[in-house]
């Protein structure tokens, strides 16, 4: 591959002074061909967990522990159980309001661990399987 890799911000600037920082964090790698294409990798590259929680009739949170992964980059949830269950990014999140996943459904998301995502069901007792991927 033609390039250069870089390890430490830069700044790059065209004629009209347009300003484009670039910052290479944790496993996000920044590379310039010598065609001047920029490309981003940002991929799981520090582990990940995974787990099953219980979903009920009130809104649980979508997250292996007490606390969402840090630096987490994929969550994924699997619906293991038998009866409805709905996803949506606040704990106010209802079976009227939320998105169905049906039974036996995986769906991923690439969200940070600032994003939350919210599960609920209006049965109790749903088997949910989590993944989360930094």
């Amino acid at each position: 591959m033609n390039g250069v890799i870089v390890a430490e911000p830069i700044v790059i600037a065209d004629e009209g002074s347009h300003l484009l920082s670039i910052t290479s964090t944790g496993s996000a790698k920044v590379v310039i061909t010598s065609s001047g294409i920029v490309r981003v990798s940002d991929i799981i590259n520090n582990g990940g967990v995974n787990g099953a929680i219980t979903v009920g009739t009130s809104a649980v949170e979508a997250k292996v522990s007490t606390s969402r992964l840090p630096n987490r980059k994929l969550l994924t949830i699997f619906h293991n159980g038998t009866k409805n269950l709905y996803f949506g990014y606040s704990n106010a999140v209802t079976p009227s309001n939320g998105t169905q996943l049906f039974k036996n459904t995986l769906v991923s998301f690439p969200v940070g661990d600032g994003t939350s995502v919210w599960l609920i069901s209006d049965t109790a007792g749903q088997d949910v399987r989590i993944t989360e991927g930094a």
